[in-house]
């Protein structure tokens, strides 16, 4: 292929990244997307200066779609004269923020400031007024504003308290603004060739001396010096109780360079150690710890 038409297929690349960067509603908003804004504005200065021009133009484009994203029809397509519909008789509960919810009863659940509930029956429908997007935990959600206050997702999505006319999110920005997650393909790839590794052949000693044959996951031998036959501890003294379980330690036998351990000899402590998750009868997880 002519490094011509490479040079275009790269900048294609570019440019679709870049649309997924400008409706990204996500908590990275457009950052995403800056490594293709630079590469596609390089692709065009070789181009010519007019191609340079126009694709700085368009990236500046972009980036102040995606800063008035949540007000565009284009993406939340219930912003243009949507509505919900209510589907059961319940309250809608308000808390002193503005967030809130369908409620069946009157319930504060505690600790959300000053509450206040509007009844609401099944039939009515209310005017929506705008969106609110939140990211929990880096998730994504998309709560509905409406004249009398906000519902959430849950509402109108799983719980099915209120029906919106329109959708709330286009399918197509949706998909696209989902590009931005190539981030995250990098751990998953980085998990992926950990899981792939061998497992350690080891020896472990439990609380009372006992000495068993073990093998270690990849995930808790990542990063830490050890070898295969080395003896690791199982301490579960000190394990704060769990349902059906309890949070024990796998530690690591290891040299202190300040000389803390005895003269040439290894000690617990001086490698991180790792918590696992050890049943009512002694078998730690499995994902991480196997006992022969």
């Amino acid at each position: 292929m002519p490094r011509k038409n490479i040079a275009k297929l790269f900048y294609g690349i570019c440019a679709i990244f870049i649309a997924a960067g400008a409706v990204n509603y996500g908590f990275s908003g457009f950052a995403p997307a800056l490594p293709f804004m630079l590469a596609a504005i390089a692709l065009a200065k070789k181009i010519s200066r007019k191609a340079m021009t126009g694709t700085m133009l368009a990236c500046i484009a972009a980036i102040a779609f995606n800063m008035t994203v949540a007000r565009n029809p284009l993406v939340f397509p219930i912003l243009n004269d949507g509505y919900v519909t209510i589907n059961e008789n319940g309250y809608l509960r308000t808390y002193s923020d503005g967030s809130g919810g369908f409620s069946s009863g009157k319930e504060t659940f505690g600790g959300g400031g000053q509450v206040t509930f509007r009844e609401l029956r099944q039939g009515e429908t209310y005017k929506i007024t705008g969106v609110k997007i939140g990211h929990p935990e880096f998730a994504t959600t998309v709560s509905l504003v409406t004249e009398i206050g906000q519902f959430s997702e849950e509402d109108y999505k799983t719980a099915k308290h209120i029906s919106p006319s329109k959708p709330a999110v286009s399918d197509w920005a949706d998909k696209l603004s989902f590009l931005m997650n190539y981030p995250v393909a990098f751990f998953y790839l980085g998990n992926l060739a950990q899981t792939s590794m061998p497992w350690m052949n080891v020896l472990v000693e439990d609380d009372s001396g006992q000495v068993r044959k073990g093998r270690l996951s990849p995930t808790v031998t990542s990063g830490r010096l050890v070898k295969s036959g080395d003896t690791v501890r199982l301490n579960c003294v000190k394990a704060p109780p769990l349902p059906g379980r309890k949070l024990c330690k796998i530690e690591f036998r290891g040299f202190d360079p300040n000389s803390a351990c005895p003269k040439g000899s290894p000690c617990y402590g001086k490698i991180p150690d790792f918590s696992v998750s050890v049943d009512e009868t002694g078998v730690p997880d499995k994902n991480l710890l196997i006992l022969e």
